[in-house]
């Protein structure tokens, strides 16, 4: 279930994300999910089984291919994913083995740059947030 304003959280918190240092590990596209995901729902749905195990891209790389992939440990919390059609905002979304979020139109993803958004119809797969 959603917070009553979770709107206006979703958008604060991916603010909020837009000038964070980038540290794999800690302020990636894992972290930066967990926390909009969290932050709009009423009770805690996500968490990083992961986190404090890998500080580079390559050690991620070594962990998810000893056995599940990135989107098998998402549906392990979410489900199933939807068609990216059926994408609503606050969903979380994966483009080029990359967690975000859905923003309507655009999807935001965090990468070592910052923030980046693309054309959430470009998405692989999304994931309900309720």
């Amino acid at each position: 279930m959603l917070k009553p304003n979770w709107p206006t959280l979703l958008v604060r918190t991916v603010q909020k994300w837009a000038d964070a240092p980038f540290q794999w590990g800690q302020t990636d596209c894992a972290e930066f999910v967990i926390d909009v995901v969290n932050t709009i729902s009423a009770e805690p749905v996500l968490k990083n089984r992961l986190k404090g195990e890998y500080a580079t891209h390559r050690d991620l790389l070594r962990i998810l291919s000893n056995g599940q992939g990135l989107k098998d440990r998402v549906c392990e919390q979410l489900g199933q994913p939807v068609p990216v059609a059926f994408a609503k905002r606050g969903f979380v979304v994966m483009k080029d083995g990359n967690l975000g979020i859905c923003l309507g139109g655009a999807s935001a993803f965090r990468n070592p740059k910052g923030l980046a958004f693309s054309d959430t119809l470009d998405c692989e797969c999304a994931w309900r947030v309720e």
